[in-house]
């Protein structure tokens, strides 16, 4: 059910969610990817804050900052424990130290990633009820998807796929006034 718009997405946070969405999508790229994803993820954030704002929903910027910190913390700590098990294999400990430290590093990662991505996805299907632009629920269902699958890989290209959704949901996103405008244009019609 979509819920009642107020006021719509303006031309800048359609712009700015949908170039930081594409710059994340372009984070696979060498050399610049890392820049291409911080820079992606701070130009998300304001999209987010201004259309949190804008539709006066503080769930949709919250949740999808839980989703980034759980997802950044569940890394760094998954990073650790991956240091721990190359340290443990290079100081000639056991097979089983290193092995277990990369089970550890692994679950870390991948419990991250699926918690994190059930908070995107809430912020995305909330996006989709206030812009009424299904395509943000869609990346959303992509994200959580993906996340899930990572364990086999092939979720990594599901959440992918999700991002480019989400660049294209940015951009389609109706603009602030015209929705209604819209709705009267339609009324005589009727």
């Amino acid at each position: 059910m979509t819920k009642k718009r107020e006021e719509g997405m303006d031309n800048r946070t359609k712009v700015l969610g949908g170039v930081g969405a594409l710059l994340i999508v372009l984070s696979f790229i060498p050399y610049l990817g890392l820049l291409f994803g911080l820079a992606g993820f701070i130009l998300l954030f304001i999209a987010l804050k201004k259309a949190s704002e804008a539709y006066k929903d503080r769930g949709i910027f919250k949740n999808f900052l839980k989703g980034f910190l759980v997802s950044f913390l569940g890394f760094l700590v998954a990073g650790i424990f991956a240091g721990f098990a190359v340290g443990a294999h290079r100081g000639g400990e056991s097979s089983v130290l290193s092995v277990g430290f990369l089970v550890v590093a692994f679950l870390l990662f991948y419990v991250s990633t699926v918690v994190s991505v059930a908070f995107y996805r809430r912020a995305l299907y909330s996006l989709a009820d206030f812009t009424g632009n299904d395509l943000f629920m869609w990346a959303g269902r992509l994200f959580f998807w993906g996340g899930i699958t990572t364990i086999i890989v092939i979720g990594s290209l599901v959440m992918w796929v999700g991002w480019v959704l989400l660049t294209v949901a940015f951009f389609t996103a109706e603009e602030k006034g015209k929705g209604e405008e819209q709705l009267i244009e339609r009324e005589p019609r009727g």
